[in-house]
């Protein structure tokens, strides 16, 4: 064998295995089907009521359901994304039964809230106070876990 067959030979399998791993990094030879690994969703862990005030141990991440697929391949843009910490600090726009995926239409826009050292009278500051229903004086079974300024 000629040393420029043994070098075209050996160029030519460097620029194969270059294109092979540039096509897999680019995704060229997944398959467009759908995943075998089924989705995951953010849902309500507990019964949410309207004006709550979201902590990420109210809610938990499991497999997407049949129909949850169907809804969500109508609206993708309105579930959220599976993890507990996206609900942290946010309100609930209407009630949300246990196991029930959590959209955003079911919270309040999230913006920040109104300036609190506007409202209050010259030498004074707020302060957050984070209180428990365990916690506070009083607790009512409609109480909520959630952080207060005073």
């Amino acid at each position: 064998m000629r040393a420029s067959t043994a070098i075209a030979l050996i160029a030519s399998l460097l620029i194969g295995l270059t294109v092979a791993v540039g096509a897999r990094t680019f995704g060229l030879f997944r398959s467009g089907g759908a995943s075998s690994e089924p989705r995951s969703v953010l849902v309500a862990g507990r019964n949410l009521l309207s004006g709550m005030l979201m902590d990420p141990q109210y809610v938990t991440v499991r497999p997407m359901r049949a129909d949850e697929e169907r809804e969500f391949l109508r609206h993708p843009d309105e579930l959220l994304r599976p993890i507990p910490q996206v609900v942290g600090q946010r309100v609930t726009a209407k009630n949300i039964e246990a196991d029930r995926p959590i959209l955003r239409s079911d919270l309040e826009p999230f913006e920040r809230p109104d300036i609190l050292r506007e409202q209050i009278a010259p030498g004074m500051r707020p302060v957050n106070v984070p209180l428990t229903k365990d916690r506070s004086s009083g607790a009512s079974s409609s109480a909520t876990t959630g952080s207060t300024s005073i």
